[in-house]
């Protein structure tokens, strides 16, 4: 895998759930994901290399793909995957 700066990998496919993590809590979102699905959900899972620069069009995709979006990171509540996150989603179309 090719990591492009800004770009968000897709490592599982679902429908009900996004979750978004960093890259050193990719592992806590895959294993989430199981269990998730064991409970009937379809679960997405996806790697977000950086915070910034974060490809909008990517977010607002992955958003409108699902009925949830969650980030997972160990950073700040301030500047951080969540709130990168929030401002694209909440900014001007």
């Amino acid at each position: 895998m090719s990591i492009t700066k800004g770009h968000i990998h897709q490592l599982e496919e679902g429908t009900s759930v996004a979750l978004i993590a960093t890259v050193s809590k990719v592992s806590v979102a895959l294993s989430a994901a199981s269990l998730l699905r064991q409970e009937g959900l379809s679960v997405s899972v996806f790697n977000a290399h950086t915070i910034k620069p974060l490809d909008a069009n990517e977010i607002d995709d992955i958003a409108s793909h699902t009925q949830l979006l969650v980030s997972i990171e160990e950073h700040s509540v301030l500047a951080g995957l969540g709130s990168a996150i929030s401002e694209v989603l909440s900014g001007p179309d």
